[in-house]
């Protein structure tokens, strides 16, 4: 809604203001507001202090408002104040959602990582989803301590799935501030077992006399201390047996 803020942004840019610190943190305002309330905010001459914090001001609506907090003891490459402030006003965004939206750099490949996203955005809503399905496959979860919807604790407004036919539950307004850690995943093991092992089970599995049960118990021992078999070892070693039944009983 613009007109609080218009209305606010007036009175500022009025002669008669004498305000000297304002916060305006989590006020939910967005990209089109700040920019309206910006254009006002340039014409005061009594803010000394402003904070913005946790705002979804958006890439323009942010910069407009540091270029209108700006004085003449603070240039901006590339641009010109247009107002005669000596002193720049001092500015607070923390947590404001600005830059490249979240939702864009979102891979679900690589989840992990900070995340400040606009609720009322749908492919924000969609990151949030997919997030609460990647934590109900166990790659990874939410921090749910430190979880922020407009700069108040919002683990609440985001539960965990309890499987994945449930259907998620997400704010669907607000800037939501979180952090999420994926699940490391375990690279394929390049260990095998020792060459002289490896030979004492080829003849093992390939001796017709030996019972099945003794092939495995044999097999057993020779990894009860922590070798590895490699993937080519155990096709190797399950080729050496001698009959069909035997395979289907080792795999099962």
């Amino acid at each position: 809604d613009l007109t609080p803020a218009v209305a606010l942004g007036t009175y500022l840019a009025s002669a008669g203001c004498c305000v000297t610190d304002l916060d305006l943190s989590h006020n939910r305002m967005r990209e089109k507001t700040a920019v309206e309330f910006s254009v006002l905010l340039a014409d005061n001459r009594s803010l000394k202090k402003l904070v913005m914090d946790s705002n979804p001001l958006g890439v323009h609506g942010g910069r407009r408002v540091m270029i209108a907090c700006m004085g003449a003891d603070q240039a901006a490459e590339g641009e010109t104040a247009t107002y005669d402030r000596p002193i720049s006003i001092t500015l607070s965004m923390n947590h404001c959602a600005q830059g490249v939206p979240a939702s864009m750099l979102f891979d679900p490949a690589e989840p992990g990582g900070e995340y400040v996203l606009d609720m009322s955005d749908p492919p924000s809503q969609l990151v949030v989803s997919d997030l609460l399905k990647l934590e109900a496959m166990g790659k990874g979860e939410f921090v749910r301590a430190s979880m922020m919807v407009d700069g108040e604790p919002g683990a609440f407004w985001v539960p965990k799935l309890s499987g994945m036919m449930d259907r998620p539950t997400i704010p669907t307004e607000g800037t939501l501030r979180c952090r999420y850690l994926a699940a490391k995943s375990t690279p394929p093991s390049e260990a095998s077992l020792p060459v002289h092992l490896e030979a004492v089970l080829k003849l093992c599995f390939s001796d017709q006399d030996q019972t099945f049960s003794a092939k495995k118990r044999l097999m057993g021992d020779a990894i009860k201390g922590g070798d590895a078999v490699s993937e080519l070892q155990v096709r190797s070693l399950l080729g050496c047996l001698t009959s069909k039944a035997e395979r289907a009983g080792w795999i099962v």
